[in-house]
């Protein structure tokens, strides 16, 4: 019998620890272990899981049992978590037929429903805004304020296109030079000379922790971006720039919008997901009753 031990985001970091060296002796062949920032869960054994281990594995793969539902991520971890355990030792048929089986369910939710679609993290949504402009990715002239997360996850969508036209501005220039230097691409620029750089450009991404606006109406060029993202609380561009002929602000709050329609969305699919996850379900199990005769 295959063996299922697991723990969510709720436990605790020791009964994480307990989960992943429980049982290491127990078994002979190696083990599949999924470690996550939200799951902690061990597969071991040989012959058949339990219906509901299995169904368990193929929500988890397909999104459905994460906190951020329908995320594709998660697709790629069991994928890797398999293939780091083949490596490990050997594994028994009846685990690799289990994984094998879950990723083919995990892609097959996502080509034949939407739980995956649409954007739900800013980084993403600002992405996919970007991607639906009329100037080609590579093509846009971009200022990004900041060195953080956010807006080293939007420039490396952009980076991972051909976009080679970003300056990176930061009250630390030497962060901004350090990021340039290492993708080999980009213009590190001090704050201080923000406003001349905005003459010419498409798009500006802003998310710093300054306590004012680090761009007024007085300071902004009558060339400057047309695109604006202000992905700052509290925020760092004027709202009123977004008044200006042909310019269009989105804030924090227009892009959780977005966000909560594509999750609502994403929702909607759920009982189609489970349909499939139950269909394969029902196909493993006879599969292996048919190999048994």
């Amino acid at each position: 019998m295959i063996v299922f031990r697991g723990v969510d985001a709720s436990s605790t970091l020791e009964e994480r620890e307990k989960i992943l060296k429980e049982g290491v002796a127990d078994h002979p062949l190696a083990r599949v272990s999924l470690s996550t920032c939200d799951r902690v869960e061990v597969y071991e054994g040989e012959g058949l899981p339990e219906p509901a281990v299995l169904e368990h594995l193929f929500r988890v793969v397909s999104g459905l049992e994460s906190p951020l539902l329908g995320e594709n991520q998660i697709q790629s971890q069991v994928k890797r978590a398999y293939e780091e355990a083949r490596l490990a030792g050997p594994l028994s048929g009846g685990i690799h037929k289990m994984f094998q089986a879950a990723l083919r369910v995990g892609k097959r939710v996502r080509t034949e429903t939407r739980l995956s679609r649409g954007a739900v993290g800013h980084a993403q949504i600002v992405a996919g805004l970007l991607a639906e402009g009329s100037t080609p990715i590579d093509q846009l002239k971009v200022v990004a304020v900041g060195v953080n997360k956010l807006i080293l996850g939007i420039l490396r969508f952009l980076h991972d296109r051909g976009n080679r036209n970003f300056s990176l501005v930061n009250r630390t220039l030497a962060k901004a030079e350090a990021v340039c230097r290492e993708w080999g691409s980009g213009t590190p620029v001090a704050l201080e000379h923000i406003s001349p750089l905005l003459q010419g450009q498409d798009v500006l991404i802003s998310a710093t922790s300054a306590p004012g606006f680090l761009v007024t109406v007085q300071n902004f060029p009558s060339d400057g971006p047309q695109r604006i993202f202000d992905l700052a609380v509290p925020r760092d561009v004027d709202p009123q720039i977004g008044s200006l002929p042909g310019v269009r602000l989105f804030n924090v709050t227009d892009l959780e919008v977005e966000a909560s329609k594509n999750l609502k969305d994403r929702a909607s699919e759920i009982t189609a997901a489970e349909t499939i996850i139950q269909e394969e379900v029902r196909k493993f199990f006879h599969r292996a009753s048919v190999v048994a005769v």
